[in-house]
């Protein structure tokens, strides 16, 4: 978290900002940001961890700007100009979510911006067979977008890793569905204000690194298992209305679920360290 908060200093001094940090385990936030030079960090402490999409609408409802940016808090602001971001979101008052360029850890592109997730993504997702041999194929292409290049592009969702919102829309479709713990809430946002009209784009002038699967390794057996709830939850919602093939789609996730479970346990686990802590910078316009 901390690291997080530092490197956004750099966006601090380009725009007037207020950090709100989302704390799950408190006080840990308030222990790690004590003696610390950081500005402005208001933190707000969550009786227990009921998830990423409650989270975000708690630090939201307490945003007082136009603009938030959703951050987790293992991003790191690499550079760009947060000013021409919004200046440019001013101009297109159609857009209300923007997903930066996300890089992995050892600079390769992180597949952040993306399609809606239909029956095609069981073959073509990000770590599917068919991706791992032939990555090229039309349909992870289509899904990952991995078309992108460095021109704003209108795409159907971003990644909630770092993501900026427009709070009136935001607030309009009701914020994050809390239903889900971790995972598609992001998709299900920009799915729902799709629906009322809004746009998502993937905005590459400014560049964040993220390390995938870093919430999840907090909860190995938890993560695993809201992941398949997650789409569970999203795709007999959004895609699947016929009951019997909705029926059929619980129970094939769930069964998947199941069998990842069973894997994870039977693995060695990792130290038991506390859930990850949401950063979320409101951008304020001077």
């Amino acid at each position: 978290m901390l690291e997080c908060l530092k490197s956004l200093e750099a966006i601090r001094d380009e725009l007037e900002c207020e950090f709100i940090v989302v704390d799950n385990s408190p006080p840990e936030a308030e222990r790690l940001l004590a003696g610390t030079s950081l500005r402005k960090v208001r933190v707000i402490s969550n009786g227990e961890n009921q998830g990423y999409g409650s989270a975000c609408n708690a630090g939201a409802r307490e945003a007082s700007a136009p603009y938030v940016w959703f951050l987790n808090p293992d991003v790191r602001f690499v550079q760009g100009s947060a000013r021409q971001m919004l200046d440019w979101l001013e101009s297109h008052p159609s857009i209300s979510l923007a997903g930066p360029r996300i890089l992995n850890s050892d600079g390769s592109r992180q597949y952040s911006c993306r399609s809606f997730p239909d029956w095609r993504v069981a073959f073509a997702h990000r770590s599917s067979f068919l991706t791992r041999v032939f990555p090229a194929n039309p349909l992870t292409s289509s899904y990952l977008r991995s078309n992108l290049n460095g021109a704003v592009t209108a795409v159907d969702w971003a990644s909630g890793c770092s993501l900026l919102v427009r709070k009136a829309t935001f607030e309009a479709v009701g914020g994050f569905d809390e239903g889900y713990f971790l995972f598609f809430e992001d998709v299900d946002l920009a799915y729902r204000m799709k629906q009322m009209g809004a746009q998502c784009v993937s905005y590459p002038g400014i560049t964040f690194t993220h390390g995938i699967g870093s919430s999840r390794a907090y909860l190995p057996d938890q993560g695993i298992r809201a992941k398949h709830l997650s789409a569970q939850r999203y795709f007999t919602k959004n895609v699947i209305r016929n009951r019997t093939l909705a029926g059929l789609c619980r129970a094939a996730i769930s069964m998947r679920g199941f069998l990842s479970e069973q894997y994870h346990r039977s693995a060695p686990s990792p130290s038991v360290v506390p859930p990850p802590r949401k950063c979320f910078p409101e951008l304020i316009s001077e």
